[in-house]
This record gives structure tokens, sequence and C-alpha cells, in this order.
């Protein structure tokens, strides 16, 4: 699969956050967008799989040379961030449930799935009851063990000194 960028540009109200991003990502590959904070990583990211729109350029993801539409990229990709919302009434095995009724697992049953993301001891706990890091490795999770063409991580890195 490939999500190509042309001429990608991103403003809120009159600033610019980024112009002129030209770039075509192919799965099977590993990219990163590093910068200092509010330079626009998170939102290009946002642009890149679907959930905001350019304010200049194009994108366009394909799948052997097949144009998929919009609308229909968010079964092609996964993602885990920290601003990403978890159904807080859930627990832990219904939210897993849950997401793969959406996407493809890679493999197992949720039992295995919970147990490879490390929270068996938490299968029955509500999502609302669950430490900071126990949210992130479930959307890590969720993530990773889906079977998508492409996946998005949107973290947080301290640079040494930082």
């Amino acid at each position: 699969m490939k999500i190509t960028a042309e001429n990608l540009g991103k403003r809120f109200n009159r600033e610019w956050i980024f112009r002129n991003i030209s770039y075509t990502f192919e799965s099977g590959n590993t990219y990163a967008v590093v910068g200092p904070n509010g330079s626009g990583k998170s939102t290009l990211l946002q642009i890149l799989w679907g959930q905001l729109p350019p304010s200049l350029g194009t994108l366009r993801y394909t799948q052997d040379q097949l144009s998929i539409p919009i609308d229909e990229i968010f079964s092609y990709l996964s993602i885990a961030a920290p601003y990403q919302e978890l159904i807080e009434e859930f627990t832990l095995e219904e939210m897993v449930r849950f997401h793969f009724h959406f996407k493809k697992p890679t493999g197992g049953s949720i039992q295995e799935t919970i147990e490879k993301m490390e929270l068996t001891h938490a299968s029955g706990k509500l999502i609302s009851n669950f430490s900071s890091g126990m949210r992130q490795r479930l959307k890590l999770g969720l993530a990773f063990f889906s079977a998508s063409p492409i996946l998005f991580f949107d973290v947080y890195c301290l640079q040494p000194g930082g």
C-alpha cells in the first residue's frame, strides 16, 4: 500500500503549521516524523491517516496500483496515539472484542491477544480503572495486533537532556 502526499499544507486560522510536503510512504517500510513540540508532527499524521483534511495539496492512497477512496482508508490502517479515546465503560476483554469486530486480528483468540499485551490480570477490569501505562499498552496492542498494511504510532519521546 502507498500513501502519496503532494504539496501538503495545513493551516489553522491564518497560521501555517506546515507547507509543501511531498512524499510517498510505502507499507513495509518504517518512517519517523521528528521535530520540536508544536511543529505539526501529529497534525501531519492525522492528515495522512484521513482524520483531518489538508488545507493545501492532495493525498492519494493506493494498493496494487488501485486507488482507495478516503472514506475507506480506515480499513487499511491502525493507529495508536496518546490522544486516542478508549471506551471507558468497557472491560479490557470487551474493548478488544469490540476493536476486532472492525479490524482483522493478526491471529489468535481474544484471550491470546490480551496475553500478548501482557494484560491478562486486567481482562475483566473496566478501562476507566486502567493506569495511563495500561491504557498506552492497550492502544499499542490494538494497533500492533491488527492485520493492517499501515500502522501509525504517534508517540512522545524525550530527547536526552529534555
